[in-house]
C-alpha cells in the first residue's frame, strides 16, 4: 500500500546528493565558459519553483492515478491517463480555435 511512498523516499535519499553536488559545483563565473548567458546560476527561487512543480505535477498525478485504480480498474485508469493528451489537443483545436 505504501509502494509509491517508498519509491519517492528512495528517490529522494539516493538522488539528493546529485542535487547538492551540482549546487556546490556551480559558480558565478558564467561568462568564462562563453555560453552567452544561456547557463544561469540556480537560485533559491528557481529551486523552490522546481520543487513545488514537482510536488503538484508528479506527486498529485501519481496519487490521483493510484486513486483511480482503486475506484475503478487498472485498465480504465490507464486508458483515461492515455487519453489526456489527445483530449487536450482536441480541446485546443475545437474550443480555443487553435490549429498550431
Amino acid at each position: 500500500q505504501l509502494l509509491l511512498g517508498y519509491i519517492g523516499l528512495l528517490n529522494m535519499v539516493f538522488l539528493s546528493p546529485f542535487l547538492w553536488i551540482t549546487l556546490a559545483n556551480m559558480n558565478g563565473d558564467n561568462e568564462a565558459s562563453g555560453s552567452g548567458g544561456i547557463h544561469q546560476q540556480l537560485t533559491l527561487f528557481v529551486l523552490s519553483c522546481l520543487i513545488v512543480k514537482g510536488l503538484f505535477d508528479n506527486v498529485l498525478s501519481d496519487y490521483l492515478w493510484a486513486r483511480a485504480i482503486i475506484l475503478t480498474t487498472a485498465t480504465v485508469a490507464t486508458v483515461g491517463t492515455g487519453l489526456t493528451i489527445p483530449l487536450a489537443l482536441l480541446s485546443d483545436v475545437f474550443i480555443m480555435d487553435r490549429s498550431d
